[in-house]
């Protein structure tokens, strides 16, 4: 068994994520790009065994003809120390084996079929059959390139005894079946001739599988699940699960025919079919119904989330711009701690645009406005409402009367030193007095600014029910007030990161997602470098069950003044925290202490990464004491209430126009 940080052919060892019995799986690093890839390891004692070899190798030459976004992809293979390997393409999800039928729904169930359908029919058109279509085969992506109109991302896997349907070369002897037998046609059971039928065969056993919990055929012994598949007629899944519509039961008993040719044409027909019996007959590349609601965060990660912020961001403020060395004379050597006096739970500016930003978010369900545009002109009218509060200049009056809920709450209606670029944007904004459209946009930047300001507020653009969305939400949001896209590509990692946490992704998998989102912009290499060498620098310091590391290891990632930087910095001591583990305050505490104990922009640094952890942890995460002493949190828990409030009730009204639940 390799352990982690073991190299072997090139690659860094993570973690072993599978084991079988020809073979081992790990998670591990690519020796020069920043991707982690999955290695697969043939046991050695097999290595002799020429059978056994060649469907090792096979594999992997099948799979690098194929060139299919559900169809996993081989980088390299070869062989060291006795031992084969393939290198393969890193799912961060689980396999369909693993899901709980209840826990799935017809609409989920059918769109995996429907994209696994699409590989088949892709790769019996280059004249490769898989023949060992299962659950246990389609892996389920949480980051990687979700199609338009799905959910996620389903990859077909294991081609181990996939045939060119032209060659004459047997990699199985006679009279051995390797197909799973609850998935086999009746061609393989039989010897009979095989072709891109049989695969539908077996997709649609495993549709069975995903709506019911069972084959169509299950039984104690071979004997009869075999004699199942050569004579019997499935059974109606409608009945095994009443939620399901009797016409399923004829598409499935098609698919399901003894003699191929009465089957569909080809796998996609036949997951066509099923899909228009389980969702209105529109398209494939929609929404699955009633899925806005369950994808909107609960209360308590939306709470994680603000007072894991305002909690990082009260703890860097007295130390902001510090020198580490200072920091630690006054202190002690491990930085501020949040302890005694150390600790005010006094928030920054950078909380204060924050929830400014999520309360305009709020408004724009309570106005049932459409698009992007619209959000972002209430965000700045609603960073008009934060300016009057500073008492730096005259702010001129608008035609409109600018109005918050947050007006009442001192400690956002105050001076605490906010940054002179989204002061001076802001300004220019008032004098123009047309406070609902953005004056910056990314096309007509307002300024050159790369300052992180625009980044820490753009946490809340996360809550979003579409990645796409929080991502472009938050950079027009960022715009407003810096220019530079390296000042308003951070905002928009940060949110699309923000989003993966919602959504169960630990913090390393969410930034990867969030990272895919980023690097399809141009002017993206600032900002992707600075992510990119924080999660190395995550893994080279910090180890599961070792102590955290100490104060300023931070220091190569820079300062934190600029969006990239604070977003490098946040992020590297969230996954230092989870690298580092222990209980779920232990891990919010460590990551947080580490993020503002550094010589910079501390409350940026900190926001950031209590903001993450928070998410990911949930408010319960986040010391009670820290909670408890924070000035804003009675602003916290309204807009948090008000969201859940909101957002789910306009996400349930029949034709809502709102950005959240728009198709």
């Amino acid at each position: 068994m390799l352990r982690r940080g073991e190299v072997f052919a090139g690659y860094v060892i993570e973690r072993e994520v599978g084991r079988g019995g020809m073979g081992s799986v790990y998670a591990a690093r690519h020796p020069r790009l920043p991707r982690l890839i999955a290695l697969k390891l043939l046991h050695r004692e097999m290595f002799g065994e020429n059978e056994t070899r060649m469907r090792f190798e096979r594999e992997a030459d099948v799979i690098a003809q194929l060139d299919h976004p559900n169809i996993i992809t081989v980088y390299d293979r070869g062989d060291e120390d006795e031992q084969l390997w393939i290198a393969m393409q890193y799912v961060d999800g689980v396999d369909c084996a693993s899901i709980d039928p209840y826990d799935l729904t017809p609409d989920r169930a059918v769109e995996i079929i429907v994209q696994t359908a699409a590989a088949l029919d892709y790769a019996h058109g280059r004249g490769v059959l898989h023949r060992d279509v299962k659950p246990a085969n389609i892996l389920l992506s949480r980051t990687g390139g979700i199609g338009t109109g799905f959910t996620e991302r389903a990859l077909l896997s294991d081609f181990g005894i996939a045939r060119v349907l032209d060659d004459t070369a047997h990699l199985t002897r006679t009279g051995m079946l390797n197909a799973t037998l609850a998935y086999a046609s009746p061609e393989q059971l039989t010897s009979a001739p095989m072709g891109p039928r049989s695969d539908q065969y077996s997709l649609a056993c495993t549709l069975f599988r995903l709506l019911t919990g069972r084959g169509p055929f299950d039984a104690p012994n071979i004997a009869t699940v075999m004699l199942g598949h050569l004579q019997s007629p499935p059974p109606d899944v409608s009945y095994l699960r009443s939620e399901l519509p009797a016409e399923l039961d004829a598409v499935l008993r098609r698919a399901l025919s003894k003699d191929p040719r009465d089957r569909y044409e080809t796998c996609f027909e036949f997951a066509q079919t099923a899909w228009e019996t389980v969702a209105e007959p529109v398209s494939l590349v929609r929404r699955p119904r009633g899925q806005v609601v369950d994808r909107l965060p609960r209360e308590e990660t939306v709470l994680g989330c603000l007072f894991g912020g305002a909690v990082g961001d009260a703890l860097g403020a007295p130390i902001e711009t510090m020198l580490l060395p200072n920091i630690q004379q006054r202190y002690g050597i491990q930085g501020i701690t949040g302890e005694g006096s150390g600790y005010k739970g006094r928030i920054s500016d950078e909380t204060q645009l924050a929830l400014f930003t999520m309360e305009a978010l709020i408004r724009s369900a309570r106005v049932r406005e459409r698009g992007t545009a619209a959000v972002v002109g209430m965000i700045q009218e609603n960073l008009l409402v934060w300016l009057r509060g500073q008492g730096q200049a005259t702010v001129p009056v608008q035609p409109v009367p600018l109005q918050s809920g947050l007006t009442g709450y001192p400690e956002l209606m105050t001076y605490r030193g906010p940054t002179q670029t989204t002061i001076s944007a802001m300004l220019r904004v008032a004098a123009r007095q047309r406070p609902g459209v953005p004056l910056g946009t990314r096309d007509h930047p307002i300024n050159d600014s790369k300052g992180c300001a625009a980044t820490v507020r753009s946490a809340p653009c996360g809550f979003t029910p579409m990645l796409e969305y929080a991502f472009e939400l938050a950079c027009d949001a960022a715009a407003l007030t810096h220019g530079n896209p390296s000042g308003w590509l951070p905002a928009g990692t940060f949110a699309a990161t923000v989003f993966g946490l919602c959504r169960g992704l630990d913090v390393r998998a969410a930034v990867e997602q969030a990272r895919a989102q980023l690097i399809r912009n141009r002017d993206h290499e600032e900002t992707t470098q600075a992510l990119d060498a924080a999660v190395r620098l995550a893994d080279t310091v910090a180890f599961r069950g070792r102590p955290m590391p100490l104060p300023g290891v931070l220091d190569p990632l820079g300062t934190g003044v600029i969006g990239s930087e604070a977003l490098a910095l946040g992020v590297c001591a969230a996954i230092c925290a989870e690298n580092a583990g222990g209980t779920s305050e232990q891990i919010f505490r460590n990551g947080v202490l580490l993020s503002v104990n550094h010589s910079g922009d501390s409350d940026s640094t900190g926001a950031i990464c209590g903001a993450l952890l928070g998410t990911r942890l949930g408010v319960h995460a986040i010391p009670q004491s820290w909670r408890a002493r924070l000035d804003a949190a009675a602003a916290i828990e309204r807009l948090a209430a008000d969201f859940t409030r909101e957002f789910r009730g306009a996400a349930q009204q029949p034709g809502s126009t709102v950005p959240w639940s728009a198709p």
